[in-house]
């Protein structure tokens, strides 16, 4: 009967790779853990970003707002018949297109850390048996 199990030299393979699995692993845990933390301080510079910007946006929604309701109010103080003219619906078309100018603030996608999960390939390497028995 024939025994499997590995050789000496397959087991100074395994216990290299086991070694380097591990100490890779070290270094890409390190490498994500660099990535996360430059990620939160991007994210948070970019949030800052946004907050100004949507405070920009209600500041000119603001203006658009006003320059619609004095607009929709001199086209109120005109006559009737003004109203009606080529000259007042381009006014009421000029006024509407100010009141409905879309200024919808922006919103922050959502940005997640890496995370790779498990990373024991060195321990599933080293806990494989070295003999059939």
């Amino acid at each position: 009967m024939m025994a499997f199990k590995l050789t000496k030299p397959e087991m100074v393979r395994r216990d290299y790779l086991v070694a380097k699995l591990a100490e890779m692993r070290d270094e890409l845990e390190k490498r994500v853990e660099d990535v996360n933390d430059a990620l939160d301080t991007a994210v948070e510079a970019l949030r800052q970003g946004i907050v100004e910007y949507n405070e920009l946006v209600e500041e000119a929604r603001g203006f658009s707002s006003d320059i619609a309701s004095q607009a929709q109010e001199d086209i109120g103080d005109k006559s009737e018949r003004w109203q009606e003219s080529e000259r007042g619906e381009a006014a009421k078309s000029w006024a509407d297109e100010w009141e409905s100018a879309d200024f919808e603030d922006v919103e922050l996608p959502q940005i997640e850390r890496i995370d790779l999960g498990a990373l024991d390939h060195d321990g599933t390497l080293g806990e494989l048996p070295e003999c059939a028995e």
